[in-house]
């Protein structure tokens, strides 16, 4: 629906205009007045997307309300209407980028043509604001993001330091939420559909979130923060962790107020003060440290070594814990992901296995992580102990040669004369107990490994079959195609798209 502004000092034209413009396919709001003068004050408090004028009129004619909007720096189509053909008056209407000037009487098709140009300019121009605001909020958050990673406001360019003076023209709290990336990603939509002009949000990161509240009154701040953490309750389940700054009197002071948000945040957490020296260690600073972590963490299950994982779930507990410096989020994530990698890696499972990883998600102290992989250890080593003693020792033996060594020249004979048992026997003992070949079984664990260094790297195709044993790479691919029905190349694809 478009707003329409209808100008002219005559109750009965006033009344036809209306008449023709209801008659329009077009559904319209329209506003009257009977002169410039009152036209003019109403853009204090309403907004318009043309306006169809009366040229002659007391107080303020309609050439005159026209010259007034333009020295206002207001940019809106006009039609004009009078019932002089008057030369200097088109030529004045004209040069006030007027889209036409009809003569009364008025031809209603004449005049449903010019309100269909009037609606063409009104979209340019809704399109044409769009796209500057677009572009001004594009480079707000670049500027706030220069900030919070330490560019002194001094340093920025002129227009980002003249941008972050007019976004910030007045003391404001700042805001730090820590939540799901789901959730924060719905809190940004819901603070986008309230468009206040108090409100302020720049995302910091998939579980992060700055909320900037423009007033020096910290109770009409809470007030306002208690409605958002409403909302972030009534749609989520989830937990949420915020902290507030003190009143902030100018954007040169908000690099600051963040770091004292981020170790606030951290130190809720942790409970302690952090360790940067560690902090620079741990292995959620590189998505290629995470991975390496991944995959140590499948081969010590691989090849059965409880108190080798143990082992090292504990050294990394003990590292987060004393480097008390990653966001919480992150942390919880990166443990929810070793959770779940031990959990499928084991072929364990767990009953309420959803529930515990959202359990762990949820939790507010780094403390309560470790009785989520203490009680989950204590079930895989009952559930070994229960097979180990079923398994055969040979055939356990020749999975966990294949495990470390699947990258090198292998076959039935090297591994049974690895573990001292013909390969007759060997191969007899395999099938019964697996159900499958050892021949088989080795080709899907290079294909496992395939997978995943398709996924998490950039290795070529060629290298990779190097790494997973295989001789020829011919003889990888069509391996690769017949198991999964798709080639390396269209399977790391499909992988990308996916994880987008």
């Amino acid at each position: 629906m478009y707003h329409v502004l209808i100008v002219d000092d005559h109750v009965d034209q006033r009344e036809f205009l209306q008449f023709l413009l209801n008659n329009h396919p077009t559904s319209f709001q329209i506003t009257e007045a009977t002169n410039g003068k009152d036209a003019l004050a109403l853009f204090s408090k309403e907004t318009f997307d043309f306006i169809i004028t009366d040229v002659k009129m007391p107080f303020l004619s309609g050439i005159e309300f026209a010259e007034a909007l333009r020295q206002k720096n207001i940019q809106i189509p006009i039609l004009f209407i009078s019932g002089y053909d008057d030369f200097n008056y088109v030529k004045k209407a004209l040069t006030l980028q007027a889209i036409d000037y009809l003569l009364k009487p008025i031809n209603p098709a004449e005049f449903n043509q010019q309100i269909d140009s009037l609606i063409q300019r009104s979209n340019q121009k809704k399109v044409q604001q769009q796209h500057l605001i677009d572009v001004e909020q594009l480079q707000t958050q670049k500027t706030i993001t220069n900030l919070l990673h330490g560019i002194p406001f001094t340093e920025l360019k002129h227009y980002e330091q003249t941008l972050l003076q007019t976004v910030f023209k007045e003391p404001f709290f700042v805001f730090l939420i820590e939540s799901e990336p789901e959730q924060i990603t719905e809190l940004v939509q819901f603070l986008t559909s309230k468009n206040s002009k108090q409100w302020l949000h720049h995302r910091v990161s998939s579980s992060r979130i700055i909320l900037f509240y423009l007033t020096q009154s910290l109770s009409v701040a809470l007030n306002n923060i208690q409605l958002i953490e409403q909302h972030l309750d009534l749609n989520s389940a989830n937990h949420h962790t915020m902290e507030r700054s003190d009143l902030i009197n100018k954007p040169d002071d908000l690099y600051a107020a963040y770091q004292v948000l981020e170790t606030q945040l951290a130190h809720r957490f942790y409970e302690q003060s952090p360790n940067l020296t560690l902090a620079a260690t741990l292995p959620t600073t590189s998505p290629t440290n995470e991975l390496k972590v991944t995959q140590k963490i499948k081969e010590i299950l691989h090849q059965s070594d409880l108190n080798a994982l143990k082992l090292q779930i504990a050294t990394l507990l003990n590292l987060y814990r004393n480097a008390a410096y990653e966001s919480p989020m992150l942390t919880k994530f990166f443990f929810a992901t070793l959770f779940k990698t031990i959990l499928e890696t084991s072929d364990f499972v767990l009953e309420s296995q959803q529930s515990q990883l959202h359990q762990l998600l949820q939790v507010k102290k780094f403390s309560e992580i470790a009785p989520f992989f203490d009680d989950l250890l204590q079930k895989i080593a009952k559930r070994q102990a229960i097979i180990d003693d079923e398994s055969n020792d040979y055939v356990r033996e020749a999975k966990k040669y294949i495990l470390n060594y699947y990258n090198q020249e292998l076959n039935l004979e090297t591994i049974a004369r690895t573990i001292n048992i013909s390969p007759k026997y060997l191969s007899d003992l395999f099938i019964r107990e697996e159900g499958i070949g050892i021949s088989k079984y080795l080709k899907q664990v290079r294909m496992e490994k395939a997978q995943e260094l398709l996924q998490h790297t950039t290795l070529r195709v060629g290298e990779i079959s190097d790494q997973v044993g295989f001789s020829s790479h011919s003889y990888f691919i069509r391996n690769f195609r017949e198991l999964f029905q798709m080639t390396p190349d269209a399977y790391r694809k499909m992988k990308r798209q996916v994880n987008k």
